[in-house]
């Protein structure tokens, strides 16, 4: 506590100061602290959803280089060596791409995620998403098959975030599909939307 005298010129006026930390209720305190807590620990939860959801996105295309890089070892063929070299690329590019996507968790939550919307053909990304989840689907003795459905007008989307919806629904699709089982990613124009 410091105790000193007030400003005023007048010596008859000054009463002394006294100087500390404010006073807080108890119960005040208690309750800071109780929501506090409650909001870190719904961001650990939160935190660690994420990184199981990360870890699950990323064990399909290191799944995918890792049985590509299987086949490409055991193939005598240069034209299937160059496919499968073609495969671990895609499986690469993917998992850089999750990647880039946790690094986006913490603009979301820093307020700075960025949209970039363009217009874009639905045959390409669909192709792409196919491509990267077939290997996933073939280790599985799965049938997948990308289709778009006549000539589609070209649909206003972020590219990179259309094409993480499709390969995370992909990717499920793969996970709870049985073996013999078939999948299709299909992009078609109902009452003028794509």
């Amino acid at each position: 506590m410091i105790t000193g005298m007030g400003s005023s010129s007048d010596a008859h006026d000054r009463v002394p100061a006294i100087v500390g930390p404010p006073t807080v209720p108890a119960s005040l305190c208690v309750e800071l602290l109780a929501e506090r807590e409650a909001a870190m620990t719904r961001a650990v939860h939160v935190r660690d959803e994420i990184l199981g959801e990360v870890a699950h996105d990323l064990r399909g295309p290191l799944t995918a280089i890792v049985l590509v890089s299987q086949v490409l070892e055991r193939s005598p063929d240069a034209a299937h060596a160059r496919s499968a070299a073609a495969a671990i690329l895609r499986a690469s590019r993917r998992m850089d791409r999750l990647i880039r996507d946790l690094l986006d968790v913490t603009q979301l939550e820093a307020g700075r995620l960025s949209i970039e919307v363009a217009p874009e053909r639905m045959a390409s990304i669909v192709a792409e998403a196919t491509d990267v989840l077939w290997p996933l689907a073939h280790a599985r003795s799965i049938a997948l098959e990308g289709t778009v459905s006549g000539e589609l007008p070209l649909v206003l989307a972020d590219r990179r975030r259309l094409f993480q919806v499709l390969t995370n629904i992909g990717d499920n699709a793969v996970k709870f599909t049985s073996p013999g089982g078939r999948i299709q990613i299909r992009a078609e124009q109902i009452d003028g939307m794509v």
